[in-house]
């Protein structure tokens, strides 16, 4: 026996509730009008077939909910724009040529500046450079006191070993002093009365009777015949050997 017979007879032999119910209730055949067969073909159709009914309800509820959704669409689409609203224009401020005059005195100003920044940055170097100068200065001053303070020093250990040399050589005895040599004069010229001498050593007199003669005593006589002047002490000063 193949399938779809199998089917047949089970379907055939099933009896649903509905049938049941349907059997009990109603009267004879006698007594109840026949219902039409396209009726009961249909009924009998969607017992025997649920779920393909079930099916074809499913595709019937998606393609009418498609539809209406279409529909909306379109109304949505179809629906005018609102009206744009106008945009209020702002008055356009007029803008005045500028006034040269006040150009040229701005640009002026501005020169000013730059020539006030320039001199500014030219002072400021310049300022710079002095203490440069200053920095230098305080470096040489400080090692000229450097200098100075070790010559000092120097200065102090020459002087204690000058005095330890005198202190050495004054402790052996002292020596007596060597007498002067004596002193000769000699005749440069003569008048009566008064008469030029000269020493050894340099030393020029006028003398006349009276006066004093180192180591020669006092002038007694001035004989200018002569040429000779004598002394209280005995000595005579005539010409030298080459005064005539």
């Amino acid at each position: 026996m193949s399938i779809e017979n199998q089917k047949t007879i089970g379907d055939d032999e099933y009896q649903y509730p509905n049938e049941e119910y349907v059997a009990e209730t109603t009267p004879p055949d006698e007594q109840q009008p026949a219902e039409p067969k396209p009726a009961n073909f249909f009924v009998r159709f969607v017992q025997n077939n649920k779920r393909i009914t079930a099916v074809i309800a499913v595709v019937l509820i998606v393609l009418v909910a498609f539809k209406l959704m279409s529909s909306h669409r379109s109304k949505s689409i179809d629906a005018p724009p609102p009206p744009a609203q106008p945009v209020a224009q702002q008055p356009v401020q007029s803008v005045s040529a500028p006034d040269p005059e006040m150009m040229s005195k701005l640009d002026a100003l501005k020169q000013d500046e730059q020539s006030s920044q320039t001199t500014i940055s030219q002072l400021q170097n310049q300022l710079q450079d002095v203490r440069n100068q200053l920095n230098q200065t305080s470096v040489q001053q400080s090692q000229l006191n450097q200098a100075i303070a070790a010559l000092v020093d120097q200065m102090k250990q020459l002087g204690q070993s000058i005095q330890s040399e005198e202190t050495k050589k004054s402790a052996p005895a002292k020596k007596s002093a060597p007498t002067a040599p004596p002193v000769v004069f000699h005749l440069k010229a003569i008048v009566p009365g008064r008469a030029w001498i000269i020493s050894n050593d340099g030393l020029s007199e006028s003398v006349s009777v009276g006066d004093p003669v180192p180591q020669y005593g006092t002038v007694k006589v001035v004989d200018a015949n002569r040429g000779m002047v004598l002394m209280s002490s005995g000595k005579v000063i005539g010409y030298g050997a080459n005064d005539r």
